[in-house]
C-alpha cells in the first residue's frame, strides 16, 4: 500500500495486514471492556494522524497518498464507493455535499 512494500512482497504484505487486523481486533475487544468505543476510536484517530505524519516526514508516502487513505476511510465509514486516486485533471476544486 505505501512506500516500503514491493510488488514481489505483495502477498506477504497482504498476509501480514490480515494478521495485524486480527491482532488489533483482539486488542479492541479487551479495550472495549475498559473504555467507551468513542474513546477508543478517538485514540486510534490520534495514532493514525501521528503515523501518517511520520510516514510523510520519512518520505514513505506523500500528502496526496495520505489524503487518499483518509478518503478511503471516509468511504468505508459512510458506505460509499471507495475514493479513486486523483489525477492532475481532477485535482481542481471539488463541489462537496456537506
Amino acid at each position: 500500500m505505501m512506500g516500503n512494500s514491493s510488488a514481489a512482497g505483495h502477498g506477504t504484505f497482504d498476509e501480514n495486514l490480515l494478521a495485524c487486523v486480527e491482532d488489533i481486533n483482539k486488542l479492541l475487544a479487551k479495550l472495549g471492556r475498559r473504555y467507551d468505543m468513542t474513546v477508543i476510536m478517538s485514540a486510534m484517530t490520534e495514532h493514525l494522524g501521528s503515523a501518517l505524519k511520520v510516514l510523510m516526514l520519512r518520505k514513505i508516502c506523500d500528502a496526496r497518498r495520505a489524503q487518499q487513505l483518509i478518503k478511503n476511510i471516509e468511504s468505508s465509514a459512510f458506505l460509499r464507493k471507495p475514493a479513486q486516486p486523483e489525477t492532475e485533471a481532477s485535482s481542481g476544486p471539488q463541489d462537496t455535499d456537506t
